[in-house]
């Protein structure tokens, strides 16, 4: 993106579209890798968090019944 700018600075403008391409990929790609791997995570840990809940909801049944 830097020489982009200097490019245009230049007015040297077909280097700084050559330039500007590639720095706005690279901008917009670590979004994209960032939910992409976002959602694996989800995917892996949403089972594991459900397993808690059912393990928190047996206990506060057992609780239940001990007051009741």
């Amino acid at each position: 993106m830097a020489g982009a700018t200097f490019a245009f600075l230049a007015n040297m403008i077909p280097l700084c579209i050559i330039l500007a391409v590639p720095a706005f990929i690279g901008w917009a790609m670590p979004y994209f890798c960032f939910i992409k791997i976002r959602d694996k995570r989800i995917a892996a840990v949403t089972p594991l968090i459900e397993q808690q809940y059912d393990a928190i909801y047996e206990v506060c049944e057992k609780a239940h019944g001990l007051l009741a």
